[in-house]
Order: C-alpha cells, then structure tokens, then sequence
C-alpha cells in the first residue's frame, strides 16, 4: 500500500535492515487501528479505507461517523453491483441453488461483507406462493373497488386479502398498507406472472431473508447479508424505486442523530436507510420487466454485518410517517375485507 512503501523508501535510503523495516511497518499498523478519533496521518483516506475494510472483517460499525475528516478530504471507497442473470425461476426452485449457478456463470465469488439483492417475485415463486385468479371468489366489496377503481374484481379481491388497511386509490391501483409499508396493491403484481395468475409478497419475508442468508453462509462460509427487494412508488415522483421488503445479516437503519453536521450543529431527526439504499441500487440492474436478473451482488455497501433484525426495524407507526399521518383513517380495514 501507499503507506508502506514510502516506509520501505525511507528504510533503504537510511541503510536500514529488514528488522528495522518490519518495525516500521508494525508502528504504522498500530497507529492505523487505533481510535477514529486520532486519525491524523497525512492522508486521512487510507487511514478510514482501512478502518472500514477492517470493520467489513469483523462485523463492526464502520467509522463514518467519527473519522469526519477521513470523509470530507475524500476515501477510497467504493461500492460495485454486479448483476446476476438467471434462469426462470420455477415454484419448488431452490433459490440458493439458482444464485450459486447464476454466480459461477459470472466468473465470480461470495466475500465477506457481501450483500445479496434478491427479487422479491422470486422469493414468491420458489415458494409456490402464487394465486390463480380463476379460482378466486370474489366479495361484493372487491366488486365495488373493481368497478370504481378500474379493476378486475378477482384482482382486487386478492389486494384485499394481502392488505393490512387500503386508503383509497386511482384507476388500476389501490393504496394499501402492508407490514407496515405504504404500497400499490400489496405489492401483488401479475408482471411476468404465467396466464391468468398474480404473484404476492413472500408469506413471511424476513422468515425467507434469514432462510436464504443461512443457506449462503453455510454454503460459502462468509459473512454475508440478505435483502429482498421489490419496486416502490414515491409521492408526487414518476417511475419506481427500490424498496427493501426484509433484510438479514445487516443492520438496515444507521442512526445520524447526535452526529455534528460540517457546521457542529447536531443532526436531529437523520436516519439512514441503508437497506433501502442498496435495494434502489439493486433495482437499477433488475429491471421489472424481461431482464431476467433476480440477484445482485452488491459489494462494498458501508453497512454493520451481524445480528437478525426484524421487517419493524425498518418501518415506523403511521402516525408518525409525514406522507401517512396525514392521510383520513382507512376507509376498509382488514376485518371489513368479508
């Protein structure tokens, strides 16, 4: 690195012998591992790109937070996706199976620190979560949203029976809430679904995250982390994002509360979505509709590895959402649905 060979410049020019050499080298590694809060080499980027490649070792919080001046000078840093084709995925597929042959025809390897994106339609056919609408028997209240919101009645109906509340909706689509996400339609989508069937959200996302990190970390004996991702649409903007529906393996909110601003000025009210962060990444490659990329391999993301965290852990209470808090009550509730 930059560092030790300017040690090793200076050790010839004095004479030096190896031992010494290798001391230098040593009182360097020590002053690098040291608290953040004494960065203050000459060039505070390879002091924090260390730091963060070490804390992407041993699982801890990166040092963004305290290494301020590593930041604003600039590191060396950088976070590469690489998108994964695969084949069809089939009900009874073995998603594991898929992302290790889809990785191998990438010429590529599971690191530690690695994060997986997966789709989360994906998620759904491999566990034969899929409805057939011909075989759903519809309620007057489907009907009714049907015919004002200009949908099939047997689609609406599944809307309903995925959603934890709807607040209304515009032609084609309804607002719903579920697990604590304000989303079009559940999140039941009949894109790239066969005839006349829609596909859902997995029955228990962060059940199938952690499901699929465990059988990641068995299979290549590293650190890894697991988000599913699904597409999103955002007040007031065009097009869609992407949102993380269940993470595992990561800590998906960093908390920027108490941290000074460039000014000194505590951040009040900041904190990041991480896991949302790299699932709008990953949907980037993805696409949403003849792509055929159901995983990304995201490497670099400046994120906590460890620990199992809940789809909670990402959401909060609609009255404390500013879009959600200021919506009127649900106008049909889960226990209205019939």
């Amino acid at each position: 690195m930059p560092i030790r060979g300017s040690d090793r410049t200076s050790n010839r020019r004095a004479g030096g012998s190896p031992q010494r050499r290798l001391g230098a080298r040593k009182r360097n590694q020590e002053s690098l591992s040291g608290d953040p809060e004494s960065c203050s080499p000459s060039d505070p980027r390879q002091v924090f790109t260390r730091r963060y490649r070490a804390s992407i070792r041993t699982g801890q919080e990166p040092p963004s937070q305290r290494c301020s001046k590593a930041i604003h000078q600039g590191f060396e840093l950088e976070v590469q996706l690489y998108p994964l084709k695969s084949q069809l995925v089939l009900p009874g597929d073995s998603l594991t199976a898929r992302f290790i042959d889809a990785l191998s025809a990438a010429r590529l390897s599971a690191r530690n620190g690695d994060i997986i994106a997966v789709a989360s339609k994906v998620v759904s056919l491999s566990e034969g979560n899929i409805v057939s609408l011909r075989k759903v028997r519809t309620t007057a209240l489907a009907r009714k949203l049907g015919r004002k919101f200009e949908m099939l009645p047997e689609f609406a109906q599944v809307v309903l029976n995925e959603a934890d509340a709807v607040y209304g909706g515009v032609p084609g689509v309804l607002l719903t809430l579920k697990n604590g996400n304000a989303i079009a339609n559940s999140g039941v989508d009949r894109k790239n679904a066969l005839g006349d069937s829609v596909i859902p959200w997995p029955a228990d996302s962060h059940r199938s995250a952690e499901r699929i990190r465990r059988a990641l970390n068995r299979k290549f004996r590293k650190r890894i982390g697991v988000v599913i991702v699904d597409s999103r649409v955002t007040p007031l903007r065009l097009g869609t994002t992407g949102l993380a529906i269940a993470c595992s393996g990561f800590k998906p909110v960093r908390d920027s509360r108490g941290i000074k601003d460039l000014y000194g000025r505590k951040v009040q009210i900041t904190l990041h979505s991480l896991a949302d962060g790299i699932a709008g990444a990953a949907q980037l490659l993805m696409g949403e509709t003849q792509e055929t990329i159901p995983f990304v391999l995201v490497r670099g993301a400046p994120v906590q590895l460890g620990g199992s965290y809940s789809s909670n852990s990402m959401t909060l209470p609609v009255k404390d959402c500013l879009y959600m808090s200021q919506m009127p009550s649900p106008s049909i509730m889960e226990r209205d649905h019939g």
